[in-house]
């Protein structure tokens, strides 16, 4: 999980993979587990030094996560968090899944507005969609009106595409940041030209 101040890793990560990424996303890494996991794109969601966490995260872990210097906030009743947010510095979008009273408590930890909407007729909204602040790409079925809400939102230019030959919810295969991205070793050329043109982007 990047943000465009930290990334967390796995902790069993290789240590030369370890280099190529913080020299790619150009910032610090953090090995960590979520609920001894190492799906943390899944069960995470941040923004500068600001992570969500699931309940289900040990106490041992929030205190390696702010010893880093994060700051955590515990989000209850919910669990894949990563799946179901996705957001920049201008704004984000939010699962219809996730009560109106957590959307507001999530507004006031990113100091950002949040937007309940799906896309391409899905519900997790973060694996949808990879997202930085200079451009994002999203699930291939997301509707026109559904993409022009999403630049109204991230204020940047995007695309809609797949990633690792064919996976329309592109967040299981990017990992990235303003600074750089690190996807799927299966994406296809013409896959990965979609990607860089989404996420090199450009301010609206």
């Amino acid at each position: 999980m990047a943000t465009d101040e930290i990334c967390l890793v796995p902790r069993m990560l290789d240590e030369k993979v370890k280099r190529q990424w913080a020299q790619t996303l150009g910032v610090p890494l953090i090995p960590c587990s979520v609920a001894n996991s190492s799906l943390l794109g899944v069960f995470c969601k941040g923004h500068g030094k600001k992570v969500i966490v699931p309940n289900v995260c040990e106490a041992k872990e929030i205190e390696i996560l702010e010893k880093a210097g994060l700051e955590v906030l515990l989000v209850k009743d919910y669990t894949a968090l990563g799946n179901l947010i996705a957001l920049n510095s201008q704004g984000g979008i939010v699962s219809p899944l996730v009560d109106k009273e957590t959307v507001k408590r999530l507004e006031g930890f990113f100091g950002i507005p949040l937007k309940t909407l799906t896309l391409g007729g899905t519900e997790v909204v973060g694996s949808a969609t990879t997202v930085t602040n200079k451009g994002f790409i999203v699930h291939p079925n997301t509707a026109p009106r559904e993409f022009t809400a999403l630049k109204g939102i991230f204020k940047v230019y995007g695309t809609a595409g797949t990633a690792n030959y064919g996976d329309p919810f592109v967040a299981n295969s990017l990992l990235a940041n303003s600074h750089g991205v690190i996807i799927g070793e299966q994406t296809t050329g013409y896959e990965l030209a979609r990607i860089d043109e989404g996420l090199r982007g450009e301010s609206l």
